[in-house]
């Protein structure tokens, strides 16, 4: 054992007992059923456990470890490896509000562009539907409408500017 415990707790009758460590080493001397017994570390202290508690602890101390043993060879970044300050609190110098501002601008140009195309008319939002939103092409579009492919590119060049004057006004 790496430290002496301050204190030992047995489990006796179904309640706990409380011993200095030296009074536990002595029993575990003298008394061979002591052997048989599992203990766990318990800040600073030694706990009497079921066998079923004291494998389940030692389990998760060992995928703990192995867990460690990845971040270091890998070189990944958990918040538990940051370095904390005096209140406590991770030290973060990765700003985030860069990210934030630009989401916030995209998401908001987004409902403006809804907006704006709510404006169209049927036809012109179907046109901008299915080639922007269904993914076809001018030329799919110019069969389906029985047009040329310049005229449907003019249609769209055309939705597109009005779409444009829409969203600066």
């Amino acid at each position: 054992m790496r430290y002496q415990p301050k204190k030992v707790f047995i489990l006796e009758n179904s309640t706990y007992q409380e011993l200095t460590y030296q009074d536990y080493c002595q029993k575990r001397q003298n008394d061979d059923s002591y052997a048989e017994r599992y203990f766990i570390p318990l800040q600073g202290m030694l706990l009497e456990v079921s066998q079923d508690i004291y494998s389940e602890f030692y389990r998760d101390k060992e995928r703990e470890r192995y867990l460690r043993k990845l971040d270091r060879e890998n070189k990944l970044l958990s918040l538990e490896s940051l370095k904390r300050d005096g209140n406590g609190t991770a030290d973060i110098s990765v700003s985030l509000s860069d990210d934030i501002a630009e989401k916030v601008i995209s998401d908001l140009l987004l409902d403006r562009l809804r907006e704006c195309i709510s404006l169209l008319t049927a036809e012109e939002q179907r046109l901008i539907q299915q080639h922007y939103y269904d993914d076809i092409s001018e030329a799919e579009l110019s069969r389906k409408y029985g047009i040329s492919q310049q005229a449907v590119s003019k249609r769209l060049k055309k939705v597109r500017a009005k779409l444009k004057n829409l969203l600066e006004q």
